[in-house]
């Protein structure tokens, strides 16, 4: 089970919107803030002023935020070091027993079809599907030997840096057809 093998908390939990204070000192991470699920936007995240956050509220390189609200649920590695940053009530963080797994590969497994089949039986039906903290810690979670781990999470981010590379591509090749065909019409009229 997950709860063997990492701490879950919750993010922290606004009472209201989150007010943007341009000079605030805290970072807050919201689901607007991440890019398809891969990457979070840190140049653009909400700023505010300090409420007496516990030091359990900022996030940590290595920590997994597990989006735990609607359809589209994901894990994203924090693989920056951060600082002054809390991510809202949305998000799990998850903080892995780094001696018995390895957080790549954590976030590798809970988007395996597995992973993703368990948490589409275990979604509370509401206003807003939820996957509550009960049923992410129950998760099973096979735990291979670290070296496996390594290799799986070295393979893994492989393959997603060759998928952002194929997109960088599909894009710069899109741009330059259509300024071909741009420039033909000028030379047409």
């Amino acid at each position: 089970m997950l709860s063997e093998v990492a701490e879950i908390k919750q993010g922290y939990q606004f009472r209201k919107k989150v007010e943007n204070i341009p000079d605030g000192l805290i970072k807050v991470v919201q689901m607007a803030d991440v890019i398809n699920g891969k990457k979070i936007d840190y140049d653009n995240l909400v700023r505010t002023e300090d409420r007496g956050f516990k030091s359990e509220h900022f996030l940590k390189k290595g920590d997994i935020l597990f989006c735990a609200r609607g359809l589209n649920n994901y894990a994203l590695l924090i693989d920056d070091d951060i600082q002054n940053t809390i991510a809202v009530s949305q998000f799990f963080i998850i903080r892995t027993k780094k001696s018995l797994i390895l957080p790549d590969y954590l976030v590798w497994y809970l988007g395996q079809p597995e992973a993703v089949a368990y948490f589409r039986t275990h979604t509370l039906i509401s206003t807003v599907p939820l996957i509550n903290k009960k049923s992410l810690e129950n998760i099973e979670i096979p735990v291979p030997p670290i070296s496996t781990q390594e290799n799986i999470s070295r393979i893994y981010r492989l393959k997603e840096r060759e998928k952002y590379l194929i997109e960088q591509i599909a894009d710069k090749k899109e741009m330059l057809v259509n300024s071909i065909l741009r420039k033909s019409i000028k030379n047409r009229s």
